[in-house]
């Protein structure tokens, strides 16, 4: 071996050895402490305490390297909130660290929550994006009822497996296009809301209530296509059979079994390409209601009126309308999924709420005069 290869042998053996001590020193300060148990490790904050405070607790535990707190002064450590904090050990003072910020970070957003003042508010069947905004808005939860709405017209913003594929058309303008792109999925129920919330805040509290309460019931089965119509026929529905507040358990029962009868007109119009023709479609979007047989509307607009002439009019447009025209309870959901089996092709409410059903239009002829006399001596 000549002397120049010997020199070399020793170097390596030299650069070696300082590599491997240098990872040992590197280990035994920053790496994770070879006695530290393994699994999930909690530990309690409490109100003052830092990182030094803590570090007495993680140190007799093993789960951190004698060099901690030193280290920690190397890294970026959030200010401690307390409450109780989860580490998956072994980590590294690096791990550890991060995983105490993240929780940090997390409890501080708590704590600024529990300082915010709220309120319930509800909001009933039937209601639409346009009216839960005056609502929110009146009782403070939004400053602004204009930035929450404006956050409704486009896809997008929001990413949930229950909304609809977007349109190729302009959203907004309800007489070519949908009005809402969230309109239907707003689930009506009792909230606790911030005052004042955010948009993003009302918004996706609403759509994780949708997906608790109907997406999640009724949704797993069904492709895309069936769960959007479903939506559609549903908040149709719910302006036509929204006889939903205060029932008793009886009522209950007959309320769905009215639903579903109701769900078997649309299906009986669908299968015989009969319009629809449902008012409430009509009067989506519009403050006029559309004027009526069987009770006398002030400035009530026509079946002609330019102002109802949308791709949500079932009297011009045959099948769905283009979009929800309300936000529907489950139980329209429900109905619109399990329609009765019937004959049925016509149906028309008196002002108590009993729907009368017919299946030829002579009959419904007879119901609407029959509706009319009903109506007359309620007012």
């Amino acid at each position: 071996m000549t002397k120049g290869v010997v020199q070399l042998v020793i170097i390596v053996g030299i650069v070696g050895m300082l590599g491997f001590f240098g990872m040992q020193a590197y280990n035994s300060f920053f790496g994770a402490n070879p006695d530290s148990p393994e699994g999930d490790y909690s530990f309690i904050v409490e109100s003052g305490d830092d990182i030094n405070a803590i570090s007495e607790g993680l140190l007799r535990d093993d789960v951190a390297q004698d060099s901690f707190v030193s280290v920690s002064r190397l890294y970026k450590v959030q200010p401690l909130f307390p409450g109780k904090y989860d580490l998956e050990l072994p980590a590294t003072t690096e791990e550890i660290i991060e995983q105490i910020n993240e929780q940090s970070v997390v409890k501080a957003q708590e704590a600024q929550d529990n300082a915010r003042a709220s309120k319930a508010v509800t909001i009933k069947e039937g209601t639409t994006v346009d009216q839960i905004a005056d609502i929110l808005e009146e009782e403070g939860v939004l400053e602004s009822k204009q930035d929450f709405l404006d956050a409704l017209v486009a896809p997008g913003l929001y990413q949930y497996a229950f909304l609809p594929e977007p349109l190729d058309c302009e959203y907004g303008d309800r007489l070519n296009c949908v009005k809402y792109y969230y309109e239907g999925f707003m689930y009506p129920d009792t909230y606790e809301f911030f005052t004042p919330s955010t948009p993003d805040e009302v918004t996706i509290k609403f759509l994780n209530n949708f997906e608790a309460k109907v997406w999640n019931e009724v949704g797993g089965e069904l492709t895309k296509t069936e769960f959007d119509k479903a939506i559609i026929l549903a908040s149709v529905m719910e302006r036509e059979t929204g006889r939903s507040n205060q029932v008793t358990d009886n009522d209950a029962a007959v309320l769905a079994e009215e639903r579903a009868k109701v769900a078997s007109v649309f299906y009986n119009r669908l299968g015989q390409g009969i319009p629809w023709s449902s008012d409430p479609t009509v009067n989506y979007g519009i403050p006029n209601l559309v004027c009526q047989q069987t009770v006398d509307l002030e400035d009530c607009v026509f079946l002609d009126d330019p102002r109802v002439q949308s791709q949500y009019n079932t009297y011009n447009n045959p099948g769905y309308p283009i979009g929800p025209i309300t936000n529907p309870q489950l139980a329209n959901v429900v109905a619109a999924l399990n329609p009765a089996v019937t004959d049925y092709l016509f149906f028309v409410a008196d002002l108590n709420g009993v729907t009368l059903f017919a299946e030829t239009n002579a009959g419904h002829e007879a119901n609407i005069v029959e509706a009319t006399r009903i109506n007359q001596t309620i007012n």
